[in-house]
């Protein structure tokens, strides 16, 4: 196997989630950014995967990893053979010998280590384009371990800022979700963006699909930062194919830019779609949570079609204003579809209006409900704010 032909492989491996076992797909995400796993790591290292031991498997080994460079912390130094604690057919980290990575490691114990969050702990050592270049991954690690303070802090936050930049404009899709998510949520990095690394991350967002799962924390990079025509590029995004994965953040972003004319853009464009991107643009809607969604959710509170009716009441809910209590109390009463309902009881809880409450602790005694509709509503009297609608 060439290093080429491993690094692609490996980089398969970590970049194609659905692929790996449910261990991997049920971690959550904030844990396997680079950041995160640079500031968790007892030991971070540049690694290529050796030929495991003779009876590795017997002995709970998946595999070796020769250290060619310690990027960060204690516990091994260069050339040192690191036996990977697991168990093959349990463990979604395969090590495959020839395998290039940077792997991020807990402190060797006992003489054997673990790779934190398992597939999820190595990213691919692309070569770099240049003749002697390293990959982006090894780029982007290598800074964040050269500029990450003994309490967690940057030293220097532009530099960071940059090579996480840089990741998001040169990786492969994995690295570019994480450090498109590091950048969102890092208090106050976005915010001292240059220009350059404004319009390579606009660039970015436009460039990825939705299935892309960095383009939901590039919605959110757009907008933080408000490049000229952000409302209709999210707009547009959320009308692409596979439109419903960017739904949640797409709205957050249309929060984020307060823009009340790519509101009414978005909701104009109902006019005469699908029940399914009716049904999109309604979540899309709630999730911006501004008052300038209130009209047009309503107006799909009364759509034929049961699906789009659910995603508008919870829409109306997600927004948290009284102001919607009419039209839910409006609603609550013609509504026949069993799930419509359950949608419309949960986003009346959420406008915390009086009528709202005494509808709903009418509705939870009355005895002619039926008596899984009366159960839902005395749950969400106990907990209104729970996280399902429905």
């Amino acid at each position: 196997m060439t290093s080429r032909t491993a690094a692609a492989a490996l980089l398969l491996l970590g970049a194609a989630l659905p692929l790996l076992p449910a261990r991997a797909e049920t971690r959550a995400e904030e844990d396997a950014t680079p950041l995160s796993l640079v500031r968790r790591a007892g030991l971070v290292a540049v690694v290529r995967a050796g030929a495991p031991p003779a009876g590795a498997a017997a002995e709970g080994v998946l595999g070796t990893l020769v250290v060619e460079e310690v990027l960060r912390g204690e516990g091994a130094r260069a050339g040192d053979s690191l036996a990977v604690a697991g168990h093959e057919g349990t463990e979604d980290v395969r090590i495959l010998p020839g395998l290039r990575a940077v792997a991020f490691l807990s402190v060797p114990a006992a003489g054997r280590t673990e790779v934190l969050c398992g597939a999820l702990g190595l990213l691919a050592a692309e070569e770099g384009a240049a003749a002697g270049g390293e990959g982006a991954a090894v780029t982007l690690v290598r800074t964040l371990c050269g500029d990450l303070g003994p309490e967690g802090k940057f030293l220097t936050p532009g530099k960071v800022r940059a090579a996480l930049v840089a990741a998001v404009r040169d990786g492969a899709p994995r690295l570019r979700a994480g450090a498109a998510f590091d950048l969102v949520r890092e208090t106050g990095l976005l915010g001292e963006a240059t220009e350059g690394e404004r319009a390579d991350l606009a660039a970015a967002f436009r460039a990825v699909p939705n299935r892309d799962r960095g383009r939901a924390h590039l919605a959110r990079a757009v907008g933080m930062l408000r490049p000229e025509g952000a409302g209709a590029m999210l707009v547009e995004a959320v009308l692409e194919p596979e439109g419903f994965a960017l739904r949640r953040a797409a709205g957050e972003a249309l929060g984020l830019l307060g823009d009340e004319g790519a509101v009414r853009l978005l909701a104009s464009r109902t006019a005469g779609a699908t029940a399914e991107t009716r049904a999109l643009i309604a979540g899309v809607l709630g999730h911006t949570g501004m008052a300038a969604a209130r009209p047009p959710l309503e107006a799909l509170a009364g759509s034929a079609e049961a699906p789009v009716r659910v995603e508008a009441a919870v829409g109306l809910g997600r927004l948290r204003t009284a102001d919607a209590a009419a039209a839910l109390l409006a609603r609550l009463v013609v509504e026949k579809d069993a799930r419509a309902r359950r949608a419309v009881a949960w986003a009346l809880a959420q406008c915390d209006h009086p009528e709202a409450w005494r509808a709903l602790r009418e509705a939870a005694a009355r005895e002619d409900e039926e008596a899984a509709f009366r159960a839902f509503v005395r749950s969400v009297l106990e907990n209104p704010r729970r996280s399902q609608p429905y």
